[in-house]
């Protein structure tokens, strides 16, 4: 049975950072709103979606700095897989596959 790679819980620094971005961030926003008579439930759901969104923009830049973009070598080709995650045997049979274009053919 193939090995699951787990992650870890504790948050690495992109996550730590751009929470701390977040949280202020959303913070001063409801501030703001707060200072125009904004109903708490409006606040209260503006500073939920930019938790959410600043949390979510850190969370897609550290899978990106973590992945890796395989590009097929044949000119005019667009062929692109991107790995993360993955094994070391799942990478170099990835690689093989989206480097050799004679295994996938033209992409459209």
């Amino acid at each position: 049975m193939a090995s699951q790679l787990t992650r870890s819980l504790k948050p690495t620094a992109i996550e730590a950072v751009s929470g701390v971005i977040a949280s202020l961030w959303a913070a001063f926003i409801g501030f703001e709103l707060a200072d125009h008579d904004v109903s708490v439930l409006g606040i209260f759901s503006v500073v939920l979606a930019l938790l959410a969104t600043g949390l979510m923009i850190g969370s897609r830049v550290q899978d990106a700095s973590r992945s890796e973009l395989i590009k097929c070598l044949e000119p005019g080709c667009n062929t692109q897989i991107r790995v993360w995650h993955t094994s070391n045997a799942d990478v170099t049979r990835l690689r093989e596959l989206a480097q050799d274009h004679s295994k996938h053919g033209p992409a459209t």
